[in-house]
């Protein structure tokens, strides 16, 4: 990052949907699963440990709007997160349109 002319504000965040994944970084594993990955594989995990880098277990990934079959409400949220608008309201304004449409439809 220095050569990139970005200061280094350690640690580095990262941002893992997979719960096994930071287990694993942290050591909380069971080790007969993991026993068979090599020594090198574990960059991450010594990135850690130093403090270098940590890694947060979060539920909502917004790149998943593009890799993964999600039910249509959960499509509009994270578009609209991706495309970085004010999300809350217009998903609000989004599920408020629905409902009222859906009442006055039936």
């Amino acid at each position: 990052m220095n050569q990139l002319e970005f200061g280094s504000i350690l640690p580095f965040i990262v941002y893992e949907d997979n719960l096994p994944c930071v287990k694993m970084v942290y050591g909380n594993l069971n080790f007969n699963t993991t026993k068979h990955i090599n020594v090198r594989y574990h960059f991450t995990k010594d990135q850690v440990n130093e403090g270098k880098v940590k890694i947060i277990h979060c539920q909502e990934m917004v790149a998943d709007v593009l890799t993964k079959p999600l039910a249509a409400n959960q499509h509009s949220y994270l578009s609209l997160r991706l495309l970085n608008h004010s999300v809350l309201f217009l998903w609000r304004k989004r599920t408020r349109d629905r409902e009222k449409y859906m009442r006055v439809n039936m």
